[in-house]
This record gives structure tokens, sequence and C-alpha cells, in this order.
């Protein structure tokens, strides 16, 4: 497939290479000296120029992106007067009601009086005399 394209293209710029050549035989041998320097020098500066643009594009992408971090203000925190109860409910005074919140009180400080560790419920110590040297 590689050679059929190089042969289809070789058959196409024949004309074109012969005619070529029959101009560049009829340069006299100076001039053709100063053609062969003049598409070195433009090969060389082309080439340059490839070289100076690569490095250009990778120096503008290795400098970060500079953000500047303003801080917000901190919010303050507000304390709200306590809820005045103008209007009491008639359960607030009942008797039954604050027997309860008593009843309540004393639950909840037994609870937190509670001494919840076991020492019976811990997992024995696994202690195995293991020698790794013989």
């Amino acid at each position: 497939m590689y050679r059929n394209f190089l042969e289809r293209f070789k058959i196409f710029l024949s004309p074109s290479i012969t005619v070529a050549k029959s101009y560049w035989e009829k340069v006299p041998p100076q001039l053709r000296k100063v053609f062969k320097i003049a598409g070195i020098a433009i090969g060389l500066l082309l080439f340059s120029l490839i070289i100076f643009s690569t490095v250009i594009r990778i120096s503008k992408k290795q400098t970060p992106a500079v953000i500047n971090v303003v801080p917000s203000e901190v919010p303050q925190a507000t304390s709200f007067p306590e809820e005045k109860i103008f209007n009491p409910s008639r359960y607030a005074t009942d008797s039954a009601i604050l027997k309860i919140e008593e009843d309540l009180k004393s639950v909840e400080k037994e609870l937190n009086d509670l001494e919840v560790n076991e020492v019976d419920l811990l997992p024995p110590k696994l202690d195995f005399e293991i020698n790794f040297e013989k």
C-alpha cells in the first residue's frame, strides 16, 4: 500500500521534477551555490522558529494562575433573648405534670451516674508465646 502510494506520487511528480532539473542545469554554478546557501539558511530559520515557538508555549503553560483569595467576614453569633411566657399553660402548674418532671429528672440523674463499664465483659488477653527463631 505504501509502495503503491510512492509509485503514484513519483509518477505524478516526475514531469515537474524533470522540468525543474532542466532549469537547474541552466543556472550558473556560482548562482547555484548562492541558492543552496539561501535554502540552508531558510531551513535553519524555519527550524529555529519552530523550536522557539515550542519553548514559548511550554513556558506559558508552566506559569500557575494567581488566585486572590479574599476572606469574607466571619458571622457574629447573636444571642436571642429568652422567651417570656405571658400566658402560661394550665399544665405548667398542674401537680401531676410537676411530679412527672421530677421523676424524669431523677431517672435522668440515675442514668448519668450509672457506670456502664463491665469488667467481666472484656475479651480475654491472648498471650501466645510465639518465637520466630529456631
